[in-house]
């Protein structure tokens, strides 16, 4: 057995566990504002914030002004992408459940993983679409659709 490979994939999991947790909280805020919108601002802000003072903690190296603007512009759509996501948890939970949320979700991040690695998309190492990697994305559909059904 990879230890670190196994070590990783806990670790991968447990935050993975998370994601529940922040959605009910999130959706909770999001019910008490009336506003996914707002509920969400207020998510990033607090993250924001708490990434500050881990950064400060840490003594990271802040960037030059230089180098933030040498980065290409669609690099920094990532928080945008994030963005979406935590409202849309925030809008549909109440509406389907946390569980249909996120295993829809989860659906949606290995098909388009799978599509990335394949490819090799964005600089990411190619990890070939191999039979093992097609029948587990189809078990995880077939795991939607029992969620859904339920």
């Amino acid at each position: 057995m990879n230890w670190p490979l196994f070590g990783l994939m806990c670790i991968a999991a447990l935050i993975g566990g998370l994601l529940p947790v922040q959605g009910v909280l999130n959706t909770q805020l999001g019910m008490r504002l009336s506003s996914s919108l707002l509920a969400a601002l207020i998510s990033f802000v607090v993250g924001g914030v708490a990434l500050v003072v881990v950064a400060v903690i840490t003594r990271s190296q802040w960037p030059a002004i230089q180098q933030l603007r040498d980065v290409p512009w669609w690099l920094y759509v990532g928080g945008t992408i994030g963005a979406a996501f935590v409202t849309a948890i925030i809008f549909m939970a109440p509406k389907i459940g946390i569980a249909n949320v996120l295993a829809a979700g989860i659906v949606g991040q290995l098909v388009v993983s799978l599509f990335i690695d394949h490819y090799g998309w964005m600089g990411i190492p190619v990890q070939p679409l191999s039979v093992s990697r097609f029948v587990g994305a189809g078990l995880l559909l077939v795991g939607l659709y029992l969620i859904q059904r339920a």
